[in-house]
């Protein structure tokens, strides 16, 4: 089975780097998605999602807090651990580590349907921070 994942930050299209290359190679693009959480800018270079407390299937347009990203299905399970090891949730990165890979539900902008992705959730105290309002990493305003 092919995962897929949801991403929001440095590896959506139009990002300049190696890994969101590496993506376009091994990965295919599925199409822009929403889901429902807070993005937070908690590096100069790179932003940290936090997921809305209970949301579900149903959650996912039912809240105003909504993040934007792309959705790609994996094709190579390697690229997996190259992911894991990028975002710092690898099991030999240092911890505690900034971020988890865990499941959440996406709705296609294209289509509307919801799926189940991977993303990566960022797990430090975000108070300092500040929140991107448009929930687009691309599209700060």
């Amino acid at each position: 089975m092919n995962p897929i994942f949801f991403v929001y930050g440095t590896l959506r299209p139009g990002c300049n780097n190696a890994m969101q290359k590496l993506l376009q190679r091994r990965a295919v693009y599925i199409g822009r998605a929403r889901t429902s959480g807070a993005l937070y800018r908690v590096h100069p270079n790179y932003p940290g999602l936090v997921l809305n407390t209970g949301a579900n299937r149903a959650g996912v347009l039912g809240d105003d807090k909504q993040v934007v990203g792309d959705v790609y299905r994996i094709l190579d399970s390697a690229l997996v651990f190259r992911l894991d090891e990028y975002e710092g949730c690898a099991r030999h990165s240092p911890r505690p580590h900034e971020y988890v890979r865990q499941q959440v539900f996406v709705r296609l902008d294209a289509s509307s349907e919801c799926v189940e992705a991977w993303t990566y959730v960022y797990q430090r105290n975000v108070q300092r921070f500040r929140r991107i309002s448009s929930g687009d990493f691309l599209n700060q305003g």
